[in-house]
C-alpha cells in the first residue's frame, strides 16, 4: 500500500445518542476543505494487527451545529476526518473515549477498475462503462465525475452500484478535452479510472449586471455606478479580462467588473454588458439593459451653464 501524501476520507452522521452512520469514503491526494480539529473527546484510529494504535486524528463534533425541527428530534452532526494512510493498518475504529462507534477492517489492497468503452451519443451525452473487482469480494460503489478542464470536476452519480452510466453533459460546462473519471469503492479503500478524451460543445456564458437596475432612473448629471460579472453554465465565474461594457453601443470600458460613468445626457440610454473570449476574441454572449436621465431642472441647468463657461476659460 502507497501511502505517500494519501488520506482515507472518513465521513458520516453522528447522532446524540452516539448512533453513528457512516457514508461513503475514498482514499484522496488532496483535501479540498480541510475539517475544523476536534478536542480530543472523539477519535479517529487506525490499528494495526495486534491493535496497536498506528495514526489518530480527532474529528470535530458539535450537536448545536445543527437544530432539531421539535423536541422529539435528536439532535445530530455530520462528521467528516483525513485520517494519513498506513501500510500497517488493518482496521479503522471511530470512539468516544472508550466506547467504540464504528470500526471496520481495512483491505490490504484497494480494488482494482477499467473503463472498457466509452460513447458519445449526440452531440452532449456519453454512455460510459467499466470493470472492476475487489481484492477480498466486498460490494464495491462507484463515483463518477465529469472532468472539463484541469481546474473543475462535476459529479454526476455517487454511490452507483451499476458499472455502467449514461449522461446527458448539456447543461455541464463544454470542453474539447472532457473526460469521465470512475472511483470505485468498498467505503474505504479505492481506486480510479479516468476515460479517453472527447469533445462537448461549449455554452454561452451567463452575463449578469448588478448595478444599475433595469429602467433605473437617475438624476440629472448624477453618476451612474457600473458593477457586472460573466459565469459558465456551473456558476464559476469567469475571468474579467472578457468584459466589455458598452454605452449606446460605444466602448467604455473592459476588463472590469466595476466602472463610473458621468456626464450622461437627459433620455434613455442602454447599458451592455459583453463577454469576449479572452483566446479568440469572439463575442459569446451580452446583457443588456435601459436606464433613464431625468432632464434637468432650471436651476441643474444654470449651474451647467455656468460650470460650462469656467471650463472654457480655463
Amino acid at each position: 500500500m502507497s501511502n505517500k501524501r494519501i488520506f482515507f476520507r472518513f465521513s458520516g452522521r453522528l447522532w446524540e445518542n452516539m448512533t453513528f452512520e457512516k457514508k461513503l469514503g475514498w482514499e484522496t491526494s488532496q483535501i479540498a476543505h480541510e475539517p475544523q480539529e476536534g478536542d480530543g473527546t472523539y477519535s479517529l484510529e487506525l490499528k494495526d494487527k495486534q491493535g496497536s494504535t498506528l495514526v489518530s486524528v480527532s474529528p470535530s463534533v458539535d450537536f448545536n451545529r445543527r437544530c432539531r425541527s421539535s423536541i422529539k428530534t435528536l439532535r445530530y452532526d455530520r462528521i467528516t476526518a483525513y485520517i494519513p494512510v498506513h501500510e500497517k493498518a488493518e482496521k479503522l475504529v471511530f470512539r468516544r473515549g472508550e466506547m467504540i462507534l464504528y470500526e471496520e477492517e481495512i483491505s490490504p489492497a484497494p480494488p482494482k477498475i477499467h473503463i472498457s468503452e466509452l460513447k458519445k451519443i449526440g452531440k452532449a451525452k456519453v454512455s460510459i462503462e467499466w470493470s472492476a473487482d475487489h481484492p477480498q469480494g466486498k460490494p464495491l460503489r462507484y463515483n463518477v465525475m465529469y472532468i472539463p478542464d484541469e481546474k473543475q470536476g462535476v459529479l454526476l452519480s455517487r454511490g452507483l452500484a451499476e458499472k455502467k452510466l449514461v449522461v446527458d453533459l448539456s447543461r455541464s460546462p463544454g470542453s474539447n478535452n472532457g473526460r469521465i473519471l470512475v472511483v470505485a469503492t468498498d467505503g474505504t479503500r479505492s481506486a480510479f479510472d479516468i476515460s479517453s478524451v472527447f469533445q462537448i460543445p461549449f455554452k454561452p456564458p451567463s452575463l449578469w449586471i448588478q448595478r444599475p437596475y433595469p429602467n433605473q432612473v437617475f438624476s440629472a448629471d448624477q453618476p451612474v455606478s457600473l458593477c457586472g460579472a460573466a459565469f459558465n453554465i456551473s456558476g464559476i465565474g469567469l475571468p474579467d479580462e472578457g468584459l466589455v461594457w458598452r454605452v449606446d453601443e460605444e466602448v467604455k470600458f473592459k476588463g472590469v467588473r466595476l466602472a463610473s460613468i458621468e456626464s450622461l445626457q437627459p433620455g434613455r440610454h442602454k447599458i451592455a454588458l459583453e463577454y469576449v473570449a479572452p483566446g479568440n476574441k469572439k463575442l459569446q454572449g451580452r446583457q443588456e439593459i435601459i436606464i433613464r436621465i431625468l432632464v434637468r431642472n432650471k436651476k441643474q441647468e444654470e449651474y451647467w451653464k455656468s460650470f460650462e463657461k469656467i471650463k472654457v476659460k480655463k
